[in-house]
């Protein structure tokens, strides 16, 4: 297949979107799309290069994917090497469990279904994941085991067969991409049927389905269109943008309408693609997407703090050199050896992968190799496996209820009479909630699970079916008459804003979403309060406000500033907490809504402030305890403090009320 400059710069902007928008440069909060153009590329040059070898009667799927593999594995296999050595020295023992499962997931090419387990993609837990970015290498690879046999078949079936059955199959996953982006975003986003239809598009441009432009003004009009559109996607999109669905129609088309133009003859514009400064960079755009995001994440873990302008400067230079010495001394060296083929390259890349797997896998035995640290610091490891006494009452699910399997807890053999519910936050509290209750001899229902909000007819836009579960909480308060108390509690600035110190860009709706994105979070929080509230006037509703949260209580942060400053585990006091104020200040985002709701007799807003605040500060420690594991969940110490509070609540609010009724 003929070189192409335009496609090595095509490939510099893709990586330069990137590489930009992982170093969080908000004007480029879309650059994400790079990815999107990526995919395109590689379907075209991978369908044109094997349609090439059928027409010529040379095809061979086992030398294709030698010619993969010695494309793609050296220099995956001296980034996870690198990564290896790195996670050892810098990561804790948590991360380092997670790294080891994600090291060995990349090098099978099945990251992309370990990270779509751990959750999204844009929260921070995301953004400290040192080889996240496989997952597209992942998608990549899982399609190049699929388009040769499909191409081989449908070959035989002549050009018009070949063209549609393509087109069915780029159908049916931009179908698929466009449903599963509006039910699951997370889902959409790593599954690689719903990531194929990208790859397709490129397909369909190397199978003839676009026609030569003739014209040199329509073909400039297409270049321009197609950049002013990879752009347009780069500079505007967002965490918040659903995700790949018809948003990703941007790039996608945009690089497709690109290489057709320039496929068809010169344009002026076209020019601009094949220059020196761009095509140098595309050159090296594998290995440049490989290593800067590493360097990103360990710079995060040591800093402990967003990145500064001159750290982003030195991380993009430090990529660049690592980049040019990956594709000079590694890629190079074998793509162009005769020595690396046949069973000498099956050999060589088993032995390497299993040796690189097998350490990644001692890591997560090794429960992430906690000796490597002092004494201290292994004591506040053990904090972050803390939940609480009963775990397996977390997790509820629309099954669990219909099955009336709900833990109840609190004093043994009394009726329940009270229901907690909501997500992680209310889990956690659950701890001091049942223990108080216990105490006074009352019981009550637990009904969490991790990201529930309680709020009828409010879901997740991308996740549909976050809706299911509140619909049937309201269906089990209606089944249980003797539940007269509601307790609910979740991570309330976040159904408002949409963002936390580790979120970004959840959007909350109901029927009656206007389309608007986050802006919308406090109208679907209000409306779903209301029609809860008013849906049961006979029971009590209490709302527990948010704790205090954010990355200075982080424990794993707070352990790494403390670390890399070579400070005591003692001295974390120093460093967490938060000054009452912006505790107030995120209260404030949530509390009139909520007040607005209280004109009715059966809601009212509890405040948990002054369990961990005085009047001037919040705080991560008291005395020699611990209070959170992460920036927004308690220890069991933390939870304990709360234990006293909620005894007192339940005499006022449940015993006091029934002695007067």
């Amino acid at each position: 297949m003929k070189y192409s400059r335009d496609i090595d710069g095509l490939r510099a902007i893709a990586v330069l979107s990137v590489v930009l928008f992982h170093l969080g440069i908000e004007q480029v909060s879309g650059g994400f799309i790079g990815v999107d153009v990526f995919f395109t590329i590689s379907g075209y040059l991978i369908t044109s290069i094997i349609l090439k070898d059928i027409a010529a009667g040379r095809f061979s799927i086992l030398r294709f994917w030698q010619r993969r593999a010695r494309r793609i594995l050296p220099a995956m296999f001296a980034l996870v090497c690198t990564c290896l050595l790195a996670s050892w020295l810098i990561l804790f023992p948590v991360e380092l469990i997670l790294f080891g499962e994600s090291s060995a997931a990349a090098l099978l090419f099945a990251s992309n279904f370990l990270f779509w387990s751990e959750t999204g993609y844009f929260d921070l837990a995301s953004e400290l994941k040192p080889l996240l970015h496989t997952w597209s290498l992942a998608v990549e690879e899982q399609f190049y085991l699929v388009i040769p046999w499909l191409l081989l078949i449908s070959y035989r079936a002549g050009q018009a067969a070949l063209k549609m059955i393509f087109a069915g199959f780029f159908c049916i996953s931009f179908a698929l991409a466009v449903y599963w982006v509006n039910t699951d975003v997370e889902f959409a986003f790593y599954m690689p049927h719903t990531r194929a239809w990208e790859l397709l598009m490129g397909s369909l441009l190397a199978i003839g389905f676009m026609p030569n432009v003739q014209s040199q003004v329509t073909r400039e009009l297409m270049v321009v269109t197609g950049l002013t559109a990879i752009v347009f996607a780069s500079l505007s999109f967002s965490s918040a943008t659903p995700f790949p669905g018809l948003a990703a129609i941007f790039p996608t088309l945009g690089t497709a309408l690109i290489i057709t133009a320039t496929n068809s003859g010169t344009t002026r514009f076209s020019s601009i693609l094949a220059s020196k400064p761009l095509v140098s960079v595309g050159l090296i755009s594998y290995s440049l997407y490989l290593w800067h995001w590493p360097l990103i994440v360990y710079a995060r873990y040591i800093t402990g703090d967003e990145l500064t302008p001159l750290l982003q400067i030195f991380i993009v230079v430090l990529s660049f050199i690592l980049a040019w010495s990956s594709w000079r001394w590694v890629e190079m060296p074998v793509r162009q050896s005769e020595y690396w083929w046949g069973r000498k390259l099956l050999v060589g890349c088993v032995t390497i992968t299993a040796v690189l797997a097998i350490s990644s896998i001692i890591l997560v035995a090794q429960t992430g190799a906690p000796y490597r640290f002092n004494a201290d610091y292994q004591s506040v490891f053990k904090l972050q496996y803390e939940n609480h006494d009963r775990r397996e009452c977390h997790f509820v699910n629309v099954i669990r209820v219909d099955q009336d399997s709900l833990c109840i807890r609190g004093a043994e053999g009394a009726e329940p009479s009270f229901v907690l519910a909501g997500d992680s936050h209310a889990d956690t509290m659950s701890t001091p909630v049942f223990a108080a209750a216990k105490e006074l001899g009352i019981a009550g229902y637990q009904f969490t699970q991790a990201g529930f909000r309680p709020l009828p007819g409010v879901k997740r836009l991308g996740k549909e079916r976050s809706g299911l579960l509140s619909e049937r909480f309201a269906l089990f308060l209606e089944e249980n008459p003797s539940v007269g108390v509601v307790i609910l509690h979740a991570f309330w600035k976040l159904q408002v804003t949409g963002s936390t110190f580790r979120h970004k860009g959840f959007v909350y709706t109901d029927e009656n979403y206007d389309g608007t994105g986050v802006e919308y979070n406090a109208t679907s929080f209000a409306k779903g309060l209301d029609r809860l509230v008013k849906r049961f006037p006979d029971k009590k509703f209490v709302l527990l406000e948010d704790i205090p949260s954010g990355a200075e209580f982080d424990l794993n942060r707070l352990l790494r500033i403390l670390y890399f400053s070579d400070s005591e585990v003692a001295q974390i006091d120093e460093v967490s907490g938060i000054p009452r104020s912006q505790y107030q200040a995120d209260l404030d985002t949530y509390r009139q809504i909520i007040d607005d709701q209280i004109s009715a007799d059966n809601l009212q807003r509890v405040s948990l402030a002054d369990v961990l605040c005085d009047t001037e500060f919040c705080y991560g420690t008291r005395e020699d305890d611990i209070l959170y594991r992460d920036g927004d969940h308690l220890t069991l110490a933390g939870a304990a403090l709360f234990v006293d509070y909620f005894i007192n609540f339940f005499e006022q609010v449940l015993i006091h009320d029934s002695s007067h009724e």
